[in-house]
Formats: structure tokens, C-alpha cells, sequence
């Protein structure tokens, strides 16, 4: 994966996200701190959506390297993690636009037993089927933890949307499972 070798220093103020990111371009260092701070997070949202570790990975190191290699500086115009959660959804959407495929479960060899690959094979290509807003919100708040206030705002929608959106992707979820 993506990372440098050396010591990292943690700075002061000056070492929040956003400066991280742009200090990216020219700095591997900042790279490495954002990447180690976020790879987790980036990483559980692309495989939420796409079911194949080689595929995640690879979009997850993608993300990293478009903040590294963005042309314009970045601004606060929100939380950096609602901010790289948008990179990520959107290198999701156009890979999956260009490649046309559908889940598989070649990710998951080895992770869990085989009752239960399939069991989850079942659940990602539900989630899979759910509508785009209902997927983001369904992986954010289950799979994620996150709560409806931070699902609002990482989405930049209503707490209320949130709520709904949640509900008719369970109810949606459980049809289909049972």
C-alpha cells in the first residue's frame, strides 16, 4: 500500500487534515499521515459498495493519490471526512460506470467461513440493489456507526432524509433477505 518510509511529526495546529492534504502535493510525508489517519475509514466505504478486497484497495491507494495530485488547494468547505468520503463514492461511481461489474465473492477467500461468505455475498448484493442515497446512508449508519446528525452532514442532506432513507433501506433489505 501507499506508505512512506521515516518517522512521521505530529504537528501542533498546523497538522489538521485539510493543510495535511494540501501540504500532499509536494510533501510524501503529509501524504502518509493523511493516508494512515483515513485508509481504514476510505477503505470500509469502498468495499461496502464494490465486495472485492483487490478492488478496495485499489481505489482506496486512487483516492489517496487524487488528494496528493488535486490541481486546485483545498478549502474548508466541510468536514475533511465528509469531504474524502465524497472522493471516495465518486472514484466508486465512475469505476463501476466504466466497468460494468457486479459483486463477487473472490474478497472475501479466507476472511470468513463459507456459510458465512455466502450469507454476506447475500447481504453486499442486497445493499448493492439498494438505491444510491439508500446504500450511502445504510453502510454509514450500520456498517460505519456513524450517527444521523454525522450522516447528515457527510451526505449534506436532512437528518430527517437520513432517517428515511434508513428505514426504506432496512424494510427494502429485509424483504429481499427473507
Amino acid at each position: 500500500m501507499l506508505l512512506m518510509n521515516g518517522p512521521i511529526k505530529q504537528g501542533g495546529q498546523g497538522s489538521d487534515d485539510w493543510d495535511l492534504a494540501n501540504q500532499a502535493r509536494t510533501d510524501p510525508r503529509s501524504l502518509d499521515l493523511l493516508f494512515r489517519r483515513h485508509r481504514d475509514f476510505v477503505y470500509r466505504a469502498i468495499w461496502a459498495q464494490v465486495g472485492h478486497k483487490a478492488v478496495a484497495e485499489d481505489l482506496t491507494q486512487e483516492v489517496f493519490i487524487r488528494v496528493a495530485t488535486g490541481r486546485r488547494k483545498l478549502f474548508r468547505r466541510a468536514a475533511f471526512r465528509t469531504w474524502l468520503y465524497r472522493v471516495a463514492a465518486n472514484l466508486v461511481r465512475d469505476h463501476r460506470r466504466k466497468h460494468r461489474w457486479e459483486l463477487d465473492d473472490s474478497g472475501l477467500e479466507g476472511q470468513v467461513g463459507e456459510s458465512s461468505q455466502q450469507n454476506l455475498m447475500d447481504i453486499l448484493k442486497a445493499i448493492d440493489r439498494l438505491a444510491r442515497r439508500q446504500r450511502e446512508v445504510v453502510l454509514l449508519r450500520i456498517l460505519e456507526g456513524m450517527s444521523t446528525e454525522e450522516t447528515a452532514d457527510l451526505l449534506g442532506i436532512s437528518q430527517g432524509s437520513v432517517k428515511t432513507h434508513l428505514h426504506r433501506g432496512l424494510e427494502h433489505l429485509k424483504t429481499e433477505l427473507s
